[in-house]
């Protein structure tokens, strides 16, 4: 488990972690998965020390990274200057019923479903 971790910036990036582990291989897996990472060069294992603590044998560490930094942003996608076609569809059953005409079904739902201000079966 890490117990810190530290970003220095600068012209040298460098990150710094610190932690505990139980065995060597398990510090040394976390090294392999950093080293693989697409975010980091340079792994390199600085110390390990073996600790025991109520009968428990544990491990410290400290790994540095250097950080993998791109030269260049991508440029953003251009975005299109026009709106896109309105969809005629959306604005389809907003008008307001004649008065005295009971409201037609809304959008969704099947037809045949009374509706409100329908008596039920349909007003026979």
């Amino acid at each position: 488990w890490l117990t810190t971790i530290d970003v220095e910036l600068g012209e040298a990036p460098l990150v710094a972690l610190a932690g505990q582990s139980y065995t060597n291989e398990e510090i040394s897996d976390l090294i392999d998965n950093l080293s693989k990472s697409i975010y980091f060069n340079s792994v390199t294992l600085d110390s390990v020390a073996t600790h025991t603590a109520e009968k428990a044998s544990f491990r410290t560490f400290n790994i540095t990274a250097k950080p993998k930094v791109k030269n260049e942003v991508p440029a953003s996608p251009s975005r299109p200057t026009t709106p896109p076609p309105a969809d005629n569809r959306a604005i389809a059953n907003t008008a307001a019923p004649a008065q005295g005409a009971a409201p037609a079904n809304q959008p969704g739902t099947p037809v045949g479903t009374p509706t409100v201000g329908s008596p039920p079966g349909g007003g026979k």
